[in-house]
């Protein structure tokens, strides 16, 4: 018995949820990696979604730099911001938020080949194809990739929206069109191809008259001639790409035989999924591979001859070419020409789906050549394939290390791979690895002072201060705007003991990014320390209006308010602390300064979530432990003590705080020889 649209619309979303569980349902525990530290974990301005508008703002061209100024995708912040908002370190809930969208875009890609070729069946088999690719997977595994859904749901909108007004006469669907071309433009620079994907839809379904179909994209090609225009002109289209196009030396041939090279590695991962990673790079290909770039020219003809021919595996084929428009200038990114030519397989990810479209087609054209039930098994097993391989893929995504050394080994000239793998070994504090990996990314570039900071923090762990001071007096020569390392010499003159020095820094870093935490928040504590507590509590409640969540912030306001006898604002901040994803070591430690103040009620809460939040936490216990055995509560200090003993049996605190509590217990029993007297109804009355 056939269904009803409704309701087999119903099953198709259903079965893509299905897919999408049983593809990521081991990738959602993977840590943060490369860009997620920079873009979602340690800019100010993700936190708060009152400074999204900040993410508009240009600088002049002429003021612009490259290492800064690369790019202009305001709406790339959009989807980190959501989920940082919604689970602040809590790597499950932005893979979760990432998963979603994915399935909303396997959905949006299902409605849309519906509305396009109205087969339910080639447009189901697309959007699960879509769903277990391996080659997608970075949606979902890459935490700040969410950029693209949000790109792919745009333009899935705006292409929705142009076949509505098209066959509708509508004009209120040409201008949620548009809207959605902007905003997707607004995500990521590809979205210019999208005009393109509009034509061929009408070429392919609607079959126009030239002067008709020009009238109906004209619109958008106007959108995107502005956009261009604002790029060149005020947000580093030029600069980031264009002008790095004459450093490569290379012939019109030569760029054409290395464009194939760049196409086919891509081609090599769709269809055999192995050595699929963030971004690759070639060598420009020379004189001698000439003739690579001239078969690339006869095999481009031929193809636009079979394109001529219109039918949906024609159509499906023209989707997926399309996508390669931007790669012809977007591969000419690197900001050294001695890297080579990059293709990054996230630029087609709405392409792709013409690949996969085809897929479908001959997936379904499989019933007139074999038995319904092959052509399921075959399916099937397909399906499972590409599951299996996202699965393995999602084992590699699981630390920074284990991804990293798998990209450089399919990528070895891409040195800024060693930078991350040197971040993941520093923050091992594994210095001497991280160190090695961190000489190893230098490219000589303006960039690098970034390098130069993070082998200067080692410097100060290791106590070289000198070392570490030179380190960043010469990256203020290449960077002398860097509110960072203003920031760093700071806490390092504190560290010398040095607080005047250190003041005079940090009120340079706040001066240079208002919007930077740290600077602030060291600030307080140098004026809190010379007994201004006024002006230390002005600078935290300024960084809580930068991001109310942050839990340094919270925690030095509540030291702070704590100390100054305001004992309810120092509640108010503890219970954001206790509802949010605080780290162990913030709650203890205010736990220890609420059992200085007597405050055993608020102690025993922060105590008790450090060891809910990390239950290896051994200082959670202890001081638990402490709490209960200050009250004369030796048993349930006991018992707390042995569980922490159980996680850590090499700590000797745990056996000497129980001697302790045990032999505590056996004094008191001395002493109160009657425990069933008059001293019985008084203990209970204190308890209760």
């Amino acid at each position: 018995m056939s269904l009803s649209p409704f309701k087999r619309n119903i099953c198709v979303v259903l079965l893509l949820a299905a897919l999408c569980v049983a593809t990521y349902s081991n990738g959602l525990r993977g840590e943060f990696m490369v860009d997620d530290y920079g873009v979602m974990l340690s800019d100010p301005k993700m936190h708060n979604l009152k400074f999204f508008n900040q993410f508009f703002v240009v600088e002049p061209k002429s003021s612009q730099k490259m290492a800064s100024q690369e790019y202009f995708r305001p709406f790339a912040h959009l989807g980190p911001m959501m989920s940082y908002r919604l689970f602040g370190e809590n790597v499950f809930g932005h893979h979760l938020f990432n998963l979603v969208l994915l399935y909303f875009c396997a959905i949006g890609f299902y409605f849309l080949f519906l509305l396009l070729l109205r087969d339910w069946r080639i447009a189901c088999l697309t959007s699960a194809f879509f769903c277990v690719h391996p080659i997608n997977g970075v949606i979902v595994n890459y935490m700040t990739a969410n950029v693209y859904a949000f790109m792919i749901l745009f333009m899935q909108g705006s292409l929705g929206s142009f076949i509505l007004a098209y066959r509708l006469g509508r004009k209120k669907f040409y201008y949620l069109g548009l809207l959605g071309f902007i905003f997707a433009l607004l995500c990521h620079e590809t979205t210019m191809a999208l005009p393109f994907y509009a034509a061929a839809i009408l070429f392919y379904f609607e079959k126009p008259d030239f002067k008709k179909m020009w009238n109906s994209i004209a619109p958008y090609i106007f959108v995107l001639l502005c956009y261009l225009w604002f790029r060149l002109e005020f947000a580093s289209l030029q600069n980031s790409v264009l002008d790095k196009i004459a450093g490569f030396h290379i012939s019109f041939l030569e760029y054409i035989a290395t464009l194939a090279k760049l196409i086919g590695w891509y081609l090599g991962k769709l269809l055999f999924l192995k050595g699929i990673v963030l971004i690759w790079v070639t060598d420009p290909a020379r004189y001698g591979f000439v003739p690579e770039g001239l078969i690339f020219l006869g095999l481009a003809g031929c193809v636009a001859i079979i394109l001529l021919k219109r039918n949906k595996a024609t159509f499906a084929l023209s989707w997926f070419v399309i996508g390669f428009l931007p790669v012809g200038f977007a591969c000419f990114r690197q900001p050294d020409p001695a890297i080579g030519l990059t293709i990054e397989p996230h630029w087609l990810f709405f392409s792709a789906t013409g690949f996969f479209l085809l897929c479908a087609i001959g997936c379904v054209a499989l019933k007139k050549y074999v038995r319904p039930s092959i052509g399921i098994l075959f399916v099937g097993a397909l399906l499972l394939a590409w599951i299996s391989s996202s699965r393995e893929y999602n084992e590699i995504w699981r630390t920074e290390k284990k991804y990293c050394f798998h990209w450089v080994k399919e990528a070895p000239k891409l040195r800024s791979i060693m930078f991350f793998i040197g971040s993941a070994f520093q923050r091992e504090k594994d210095f001497e690895k991280a160190k090695y990996y961190y000489w190893r990314s230098a490219e000589n570039l303006t960039s690098d002072w970034q390098i130069y900071n993070n082998i200067a923090l080692i410097e100060c762990q290791q106590g070289r201060w000198d070392s570490a001071l030179d380190f960043f007096k010469k990256i203020l020569v290449i960077e002398p705007r860097a509110a960072t390392i203003y920031n760093n010499m700071g806490t390092l003159y504190l560290q010398k003991d040095d607080p005047a020095e250190a003041e005079r820094y940090f009120l340079k870093a706040v001066k240079q990014n208002a919007y930077l935490l740290e600077p602030r928040l060291n600030l307080a504590f140098v004026y809190y320390n010379q007994g201004k507590a006024g002006e230390a509590i002005k600078l935290v409640e300024e960084n809580q209006k930068v991001n109310p969540r942050d839990q340094n912030t919270l925690n030095a306001l509540a030291q702070f308010y704590l100390s100054a006898g305001n004992r309810q604002k120092a509640l108010d901040a503890v219970k954001i602390l206790l509802a949010a994803d605080t780290q162990a070591n913030v709650l203890v430690h205010l736990g220890s300064l609420f059992a200085q103040q007597r405050d055993s009620r608020t102690a025993l809460a922060l105590y008790s979530k450090a060891i809910e939040k990390n239950p290896r936490y051994a200082e959670g216990y202890l001081e638990l432990g402490k709490l209960y055995g200050n009250h004369e509560k030796f048993n349930q200090a006991i018992a707390i003590w042995q569980e922490g003993l159980t996680m850590h049996p090499q700590d000797k605190r745990f056996v000497e705080l129980i001697q302790m509590a045990q032999g505590l217990i056996e004094k008191k029993q001395v002493q109160k020889p009657g425990a069933y007297g008059v001293q019985a109804p008084a203990k209970m009355k204190e308890k209760n």
